[in-house]
């Protein structure tokens, strides 16, 4: 009887083995298919991220690829990028080495790839860039990316095959110096990005006269003064967190003058500007004016900005807005921001009814500071609450001229008039009440 169930047990066993065995085989043959459809799907883009990879595994991906695709290399531990890593992959498109430990590009690794329209190396341990590595046939590419690296020297003409480049990043880098002519042959360049360096100087001679660059970051760097660009296509203009001291945009001559005109946004915040006294007055395309964080003490010198929209003037040391110049100066302003300046209520008043659709932001201890309900077009119960929140204390101007004063007494009688007459009218009838409950209990005692 036991050797039975010995081998009932044993048949039992080798039964569930056959089982997973056959279950395995039939789940790895559905995985295989799976995969080999995932293939066929995303034959047009390659993500090998976080595998770790060497340079035959990539040859043979080339090798089967038949059409163009995207290959995503990013977080693979790379240290370096050599022609033979690369030499095989003549169809791609836009390949991705970012956050890697690149430390070297081997001169020609994209030399053989004509189709390259994007090239992006964010976030690795490049140092330097040389003419060599962007050697070859690049009339394709588009967008390079050397964002967050170490770079601290770029060579003359490493761009200069790079004739239909159109954006590059060079942010969050360690670049004291460009030479003069680094995109000089770049025609088609709309967007530079060059913040978080350590840019002292600028030459004039940059750009390509002929390109039509429309955004140019340069904030977060070491600039005293803003450059003398000889192009005139710039619409967005970054040089907050720098060291300038003047706002410059005149130069030296007229010419030079118009180059900057179609600035659309200027933004100088976080700088150490006191004065504002070289603004032209033709540069009346200026829609958003950041002038933020600095040390202007007065407006007196600032020109007629007819399109100008926004203007950012908090944490300064502002104490006159000359304001009845205000409205001739800046005709279609629409948000105005003066937090955290020295401006007087008075002036304050007379700006804010100056336009009549002008959102002006102040902090909330100079809001509470200058209240103004005068004229019938406040809403007098609504400054009664702010009164009441306890503004009293740092309360330096209440105005209450060419008001409604019978809402006001109503508001006050409602507030002080009716429960004082409740208090009184409540203790005389106590009193009264308190009388004649003595005189029935005299009367009650006597009887």
């Amino acid at each position: 009887m036991r050797s039975f169930y010995v081998n009932f047990v044993l048949l039992s066993i080798f039964f569930i083995s056959v089982c997973v065995i056959v279950d395995c085989s039939t789940c790895k043959q559905k995985n295989h298919q799976n995969n080999a459809n995932d293939v066929n799907r995303t034959k047009s883009f390659k993500n090998l991220s976080g595998n770790p990879l060497e340079e035959a595994v990539i040859d043979e991906i080339a090798q089967q690829s038949k059409i163009n695709f995207r290959i995503d290399l990013r977080h693979l531990g790379i240290s370096s990028i050599t022609k033979n890593m690369l030499k095989n992959i003549s169809s791609i498109q836009s390949i991705d080495f970012q956050s890697n430990e690149i430390t070297e590009i081997e001169n020609g690794s994209f030399t053989m790839n004509g189709k390259l329209d994007k090239i992006d190396l964010m976030e690795n341990h490049l140092t330097k860039i040389t003419k060599h590595i962007f050697s070859g046939n690049f009339h394709e590419l588009q967008e390079i990316n050397l964002s967050f690296n170490a770079i601290s020297a770029i060579e003359s003409g490493s761009f200069d095959r790079l004739v239909n480049l159109v954006s590059i990043d060079i942010s969050s880098n360690c670049i004291t110096h460009l030479h003069s002519d680094l995109f000089k042959k770049c025609s088609d360049l709309r967007q530079v990005f060059l913040s978080s360096n350590r840019i002292i100087k600028i030459g004039s001679h940059l750009f390509n006269i002929k390109t039509e660059l429309n955004i140019l970051d340069l904030s977060f760097n070491n600039l005293e003064m803003i450059p003398k660009f000889k192009i005139k296509s710039i619409k967005h203009l970054d040089m907050s967190h720098n060291n300038i001291t003047e706002l410059d945009l005149n130069h030296e001559s007229s010419h030079e003058r118009k180059k900057l005109a179609n600035v659309e946004e200027l933004s100088v915040a976080y700088n150490a500007i006191t004065k504002c006294v070289k603004i032209s007055e033709m540069r009346n395309d200026i829609v958003r004016l950041d002038l933020s964080h600095n040390q202007i003490n007065d407006m007196n010198d600032f020109p007629i900005l007819l399109n100008m929209e926004v203007l950012q003037l908090s944490h300064n040391n502002l104490s006159s807005l000359s304001v009845y110049k205000f409205r001739e100066r800046f005709p279609s302003l629409k948000a105005l921001n003066i937090s955290e300046n020295k401006i007087d209520c008075e002036e304050y008043h007379v700006l804010h009814n100056s336009y009549s659709r002008l959102a002006i932001s102040v902090d909330t201890h100079f809001a509470y500071q200058c209240i103004n309900i005068s004229g019938s077009i406040n809403n007098e119960m609504e400054v009664m609450n702010t009164l009441q929140s306890n503004s009293h204390e740092i309360l330096r101007q209440l105005k209450l001229n060419r008001t409604f004063l019978i809402v006001l007494t109503s508001i006050f009688a409602v507030l002080i008039i009716i429960p004082i007459t409740f208090l009184l009218y409540y203790y005389r009838r106590y009193d009264t009440v308190k009388y004649m409950k003595g005189e029935n209990l005299i009367e009650q005692i006597e009887l």
